[in-house]
């Protein structure tokens, strides 16, 4: 099927096909039909990001976070009640166990095994001490693993299969 054409949904024709192919190829070998399309599909030249955009997208971003309606939206499609950021307050507990995990897991990431040290170099932060069962409330040390930043985030999409994963695991 062809996109950008009058006859989408329908049949096309196998000169249809080749003219559509030709001019395909003739577009990937010309760097100023190229540049023309892409400026047309896009609205701007490719390329990498400037500095002011990327802290333009920031701004944007944060504002969008701000917004309560957003965050509720966040919440209810975590599996959470719609209180924005109701569990996000760790206890005390959490604060003295904490570090008893770091050495109990060798101060390294039990995903990708960065040490502490690496972490802190490589992101600017220290390891991240994650809830299994992403209950804040719950610092039973079998519950708690250490993590890096990035798998960190990576564990908090599909939460049922990473619970699953880290309960065989610990």
């Amino acid at each position: 099927m062809c996109g950008s054409c009058s006859h989408q949904g329908k049949k096309l024709s196998k000169k249809h096909k080749l003219n559509i192919g030709k001019a395909s190829k003739k577009a990937m070998n010309n760097p100023k039909l190229r540049e023309r399309i892409s400026k047309t599909m896009t609205g701007v030249k490719r390329g990498p990001l400037t500095k002011e955009h990327i802290n333009k997208v920031r701004q944007s971003m944060k504002k969008i976070y701000a917004d309560p309606k957003f965050r509720k939206k966040m919440s209810l499609a975590k599996g959470g009640t719609g209180i924005p950021y109701e569990n996000s307050t760790y206890p005390d507990e959490f604060h003295k166990i904490r570090h008893l995990v770091l050495e109990r897991d060798n101060n390294k990431c039990q995903m990708s095994d960065i040490t502490n040290k690496e972490h802190i170099k490589k992101f600017g932060k220290q390891l991240t001490v994650h809830h299994i069962d992403y209950n804040k409330q719950n610092n039973n040390e079998r519950n708690l693993i250490v993590l890096s930043f990035k798998w960190n985030i990576k564990v908090n999409t599909n939460r049922k299969y990473w619970t699953k994963f880290f309960k065989e695991l610990v």
